[in-house]
């Protein structure tokens, strides 16, 4: 079924998450609440999510801070939330199975309270994996990013996203965004891909996994 307040993402096959540029962030450096545009294919704004977070844990923890994404339709009401826990480890790749406070995870709701299911970090020794779980945690969709590519921040970073018969059906794109937004800032834009006719619930668990993504330190985002 389609959770409430996201029929659109029936019409649609890719989205396009743009994260807001942060002057203090870009300035003097202070992490900042991350606001999000979420648009379709042609640039026009389908959603719009901001980020519930402490100021103290945005710069003690950075990466590793608990927060919550709500994500609102076009006319503020909120249709769907993404939430992540603190987490003490770094959350590298080989780590990730030994136990649940060093796995990258998030829980999605949609609407707010219902949860559909969730995205965890799998234990991997070259690659991030992540795998898509649904309500009663059971895998539907496996995403792989890059076990090496060029350091230089100047590429796109894609993540394949795969079905449990090791079908690719979408990519997970982090997209180069300028040298000067890249060096001085955390803004990212993502880019989601997926077939027109997948269950609009499995569309908004994409999505959260996206919000993870974002949410990565830079090493496991480009991984080296």
């Amino acid at each position: 079924g389609c959770p409430p307040g996201l029929e659109y993402l029936t019409q649609i096959d890719q989205v396009l998450i743009q994260q807001a540029v942060a002057l203090m962030e870009a300035i003097i450096g202070i992490e900042c609440k991350t606001q999000f545009q979420i648009m379709n294919s042609m640039g026009q704004q389908i959603f719009m999510a901001a980020e519930e977070s402490g100021f103290w844990s945005r710069q003690c923890c950075q990466q590793g801070r608990g927060f919550k994404i709500h994500i609102t339709d076009n006319s503020a009401k909120e249709v769907m939330t993404v939430s992540h826990g603190f987490r003490c480890c770094i959350g590298c790749c080989w780590c990730a199975g030994c136990s649940n406070h060093c796995a990258y995870d998030v829980t999605i709701e949609a609407p707010p309270g219902n949860v559909i299911g969730y995205v965890k970090q799998a234990y991997s020794l070259w690659s991030p994996v992540y795998t898509v779980l649904d309500v009663n945690r059971e895998p539907v969709l496996v995403i792989k990013g890059p076990c090496c590519i060029c350091s230089c921040p100047c590429f796109d970073v894609e993540f394949n996203v795969f079905n449990n018969a090791g079908d690719q059906l979408g990519m997970i794109s982090k997209q180069w965004s300028g040298l000067a937004k890249e060096l001085f800032t955390n803004a990212q834009n993502m880019g989601v891909s997926f077939p027109l006719d997948m269950e609009p619930m499995t569309k908004a668990l994409l999505m959260g996994a996206t919000f993870l993504i974002v949410s990565l330190p830079q090493e496991l985002v480009i991984y080296r």
